[in-house]
């Protein structure tokens, strides 16, 4: 029960009843009209309350689906991102690998054509060689 000092400071310390219970004491001070309005407003708040915990609950409801639709589709990205790397990293080794073979092609081919100009060159001082071993002996 609450102390005297309380009840003062509530401005309800002579309402009391020799019970200390303050809704009988009240209920010889308040004429029956107003228990019927309290008793109507006590319904009306009783009422928002309801409604507000339900909206609450909806609320909490609505929040748990959007962080599970959340976490879901994080998890689809993590997974279509690590799909697009390792597509990514075959198309490169893929790529790597044709540079590889257009360079080691490139290089036979440029290895070849020097070789067969290194080989029309000798021919060339071959036939000036004999010119030249020509005109000498005239």
């Amino acid at each position: 029960m609450a102390s005297q000092a309380e009840l003062v400071r509530l401005g309800i310390a002579g309402r009391l009843d020799s019970g200390g219970c303050f809704a009988r004491a009240a209920s010889r001070t308040i004429p029956p009209e107003g228990h019927l309005r309290m008793n109507k407003k006590i319904a009306t708040l009783t009422q928002v309350i309801m409604e507000l915990n339900e909206r609450c609950e909806d609320h909490g409801y609505d929040l748990d689906c959007l962080k599970y639709e959340h976490a879901k589709e994080t998890e689809s990205l993590k997974k279509q991102v690590a799909k697009e790397k390792e597509g990514a990293s075959k198309h490169r080794q893929e790529a790597n690998s044709q540079i590889g073979q257009l360079q080691e092609s490139n290089g036979r081919s440029i290895q070849q054509r020097r070789a067969a100009e290194n080989k029309s060159a000798e021919a060339e001082c071959r036939l000036l060689e004999a010119n030249a071993t020509a005109t000498e002996l005239r």
